[in-house]
C-alpha cells in the first residue's frame, strides 16, 4: 500500500514543471552527457548514493524503497544507465499534450528505475526470479 502511494506521488511530481536550481532535468541531463560527463556523473552517483542511505535509514525501520542487489554494486554508470531506460521508458509514453519528457527530473526517475529494477520480495528466491 505505501509503495503504490509512494509511486503515485513520485510520478505525479514527475511531471511538473523542475526548477533547475533544485533537480536536474532530462533535458539538461541530455546536455551534460555531451558537454561535462564527469560533472554528470559526480551529481548522479550522489544522488544515488543519497537514495541508497535513505533507503538504509528506512531498513531500520522495516521498510525499504528497493532493494539493490547483493552481487553488484551500484555506481554512477549503473544509475545512468537506469535512468536512460526510465527516459526511454517515459518518452514511449508520452501523448503529444502531455508535458515535455525534458521537464521530469533525473533524480525521481532514479528513484522509480530503482523500485522498478529492484523490488523488494518476501524470500532471495523471489528476488533473483523478479528480475528481467
Amino acid at each position: 500500500m505505501a509503495y503504490k502511494k509512494l509511486m503515485c506521488l513520485v510520478l505525479l511530481s514527475s511531471f511538473c514543471y523542475v526548477n533547475s536550481a533544485y533537480a536536474l532535468d532530462v533535458g539538461y541531463y541530455s546536455e551534460l552527457k555531451k558537454t561535462n560527463p564527469v560533472y554528470l556523473k559526480a551529481h548522479i552517483g550522489g544522488v544515488g548514493n543519497g537514495l541508497l542511505t535513505y533507503n538504509l535509514i528506512l531498513l531500520g525501520k522495516d521498510e525499504k524503497l528497493y532493494c539493490p542487489p547483493q552481487t553488484m554494486a551500484l555506481n554512477a554508470d549503473n544509475y545512468m544507465e537506469i535512468i536512460d531506460d526510465q527516459i526511454k521508458y517515459f518518452a514511449s509514453m508520452q501523448s503529444p499534450e502531455g508535458a515535455a519528457i525534458e521537464n521530469l527530473s533525473v533524480e525521481q526517475l532514479l528513484l522509480i528505475g530503482l523500485i522498478q529494477e529492484f523490488p523488494c520480495t518476501e524470500s532471495k528466491g523471489e528476488e533473483e526470479s523478479a528480475k528481467p
